[in-house]
């Protein structure tokens, strides 16, 4: 996703958000998360499962949350509550397999990301 702010130049405040390039599957870093949300540009609603981006043009894009950060098993997205409950997990269940990810050997990853879908918004 690409944004471009429109500043006034004589105070530096936001007048409009433009979304230069925008995707129907996003990753939202939590720091990503956090600097635009301080800014007033986005929010996340824990609550409705959704991240919003609050842009004049096209217009605000509501992503519902589809994945949250944290540990997964990859082979079967399992999430898992830490890197001990991973390994152990990966273990038991899946002895002596190869990890369907190269990337990611143990059998199990951990996302730093928020990973949403598009479900309004956008081009009209």
């Amino acid at each position: 996703m690409r944004l471009r702010k429109k500043l006034c130049p004589d105070t530096g405040a936001l007048l409009r958000l433009k979304v230069q390039t925008y995707k129907p599957t996003q990753k939202f870093t939590q720091k990503a998360i956090d600097d635009l949300g301080s800014e007033g540009l986005l929010t996340l609603d824990e609550d409705e499962g959704t991240i919003t981006v609050h842009a004049d043009e096209p217009r605000e894009l509501v992503y519902k949350i589809v994945k949250r950060p944290g540990y997964y098993c990859c082979f079967d997205e399992k999430k898992l509550a830490g890197e001990k409950l991973a390994r152990r997990y990966v273990t038991q269940n899946f002895p002596d397999q190869e990890s369907p990810d190269p990337n990611n050997p143990a059998g199990y990853r951990q996302d730093n990301f928020y990973l949403c879908e598009l479900v309004d918004g956008g081009k009209e």
